[in-house]
């Protein structure tokens, strides 16, 4: 549905489920947003469910979050159930956005951006 194994300059939906995710205030997400202007992307398979892998380059700031996710969305699939986005962070660097419904089930749709309810920690 969603696997990509080459990395890409991101999309302009991958960015603006970012820009959403980093659109409320918490501790790092200047950092995150200076790294993710430069980042690259792939979608890969984590445990079953899509991931949105992040690459951002070296030489970027790191970021000094309270956690390893400090943000998460939540939105709604095509059949109303809840759909999941957390940002992960690894060593300061954006890592990837974990997609994933609580039920198990496959993700059917990816709720958009603009539709997504935002928590940060």
């Amino acid at each position: 549905m969603f696997l990509d194994p080459e990395w890409h300059e991101l999309t302009p939906a991958e960015r603006e489920l970012l820009q959403r995710l980093l659109s409320v205030d918490f501790t790092g997400r200047d950092a995150l947003l200076e790294q993710l202007s430069h980042a690259r992307g792939r979608w890969v398979e984590g445990s079953g469910l899509p991931a949105l892998r992040l690459e951002v380059p070296e030489r970027a700031s790191a970021a000094h979050v309270t956690g390893r996710v400090p943000v998460e969305g939540k939105g709604r699939d095509a059949d109303d159930s809840d759909v999941y986005f957390l940002l992960h962070v690894v060593d300061g660097k954006a890592n990837e956005v974990e997609i994933f419904r609580p039920d198990g089930n496959p993700v059917r749709q990816l709720p958009t951006a603009e539709t997504l309810e935002i928590m940060a920690y």
